[in-house]
């Protein structure tokens, strides 16, 4: 695809390249050589000086030919590009990422969505500025991952138009995503034997009820103004419990619970219940000690298989550390 794409390019150019895929695949690894044995301009891995020359590169590809090939590389045919898809020039790309990403997937029973950055300081209208984040500013996407940290989807934000399905779009841009992945892990061949865990921004009773439809089982923190007409205690009366306190509804085999940790946490469940209560330690201001305080099972499921893509966002940046301190450019 990249050769192919990339001689396309060049011969509306009127540059006869002729990119062989051999060609292609030293690109590529020049690029991830570079990433952990950096110099100042890329231009010096060609040079005589002993302290940049790079052999391996220099010997792989040209300095002019990678030049040539680097500025003028493409993936998706720039005169057949959908104008409402504001990622259409690497659309291809992502694509067959996704592809891959599922098709090595390791079966696992539960998974979580969130959000995740790819850090970006150049000028596009997709990039965004997420206060309070370690990385703020950059792309945003939406993630699926394994409760182990493996990436098994991503689809990046561009808006409202991020997802084009009217039926999805109906229900929102936090239930899109979710039955978005729901719909990638019905196509791996193992059923829908699946525990999705979500937060408070994509949980609400449509989605829960959309997904109990299809058969997956979905756990999620929920926000007060969603859980319909459900008669459970105010966060104000409930702050007023003892830690540790929680109530809970269940109708049509969902159960919403509010429990008093901290502050009040909301969970909205079709697949677990409150039952075995837990016992957790929290640390009581109060008393300047820990104490042993009661916690529903949902909660516990939640807190223990919701961080896979917060899990892959911290082996991605101990892998990018770990490269780096190698070559000794972070030391």
């Amino acid at each position: 695809m990249l050769t192919i794409e990339t001689n396309r390019y060049l011969a509306r150019k009127l540059l006869s390249a002729d990119v062989k895929i051999e060609e292609m695949k030293c690109l590529v690894g020049i690029l991830l050589v570079s990433g952990y044995c950096q110099v100042s301009r890329r231009r010096m891995y060609w040079e005589n000086a002993s302290d940049s020359r790079n052999s391996l590169i220099a010997s792989a590809l040209s300095r002019d030919r990678f030049t040539l090939i680097y500025s003028n590389i493409h993936v998706a045919d720039n005169l057949n590009l959908d104008t409402s898809d504001k990622f259409a020039k690497v659309r291809p790309l992502l694509k067959v990422l996704t592809m891959r990403f599922l098709e090595h997937c390791p079966h696992k029973e539960n998974h979580s969505v969130d959000e995740a950055m790819v850090p970006y300081f150049g000028h596009h209208g997709c990039k965004q500025f997420i206060r309070g984040k370690p990385i703020r500013y950059g792309y945003k996407l939406w993630v699926g991952a394994t409760s182990g940290g493996y990436i098994a989807w991503f689809e990046p934000y561009q808006g409202a138009s991020t997802f084009t399905n009217a039926q999805y779009s109906q229900l929102g841009l936090g239930a899109s995503v979710v039955l978005s992945y729901a719909d990638q892990l019905a196509t791996l061949g193992y059923g829908k034997n699946y525990h999705l865990f979500i937060d408070n921004f994509f949980t609400g009773l449509p989605l829960v009820h959309e997904l109990t439809e299809r058969g997956f089982r979905v756990t999620g923190t929920i926000r007060e103004n969603r859980s319909g007409k459900c008669p459970l205690l105010s966060n104000k009366e409930a702050k007023t419990k003892e830690r540790g306190f929680y109530d809970y509804r269940i109708s049509d085999d969902i159960i919403i619970c509010k429990w008093h940790d901290n502050s009040i946490v909301s969970v909205c469940s079709n697949a677990v219940g409150v039952d075995p209560v837990h016992k957790t330690e929290r640390y009581s201001q109060q008393l300047k000690k820990k104490i042993s305080v009661s916690q529903p099972h949902l909660i516990q499921q939640y807190n223990k298989n919701m961080g896979g893509v917060d899990l892959s966002d911290q082996n991605i940046s101990s892998l990018r550390t770990s490269i780096r301190g190698k070559s000794g450019i972070c030391l």
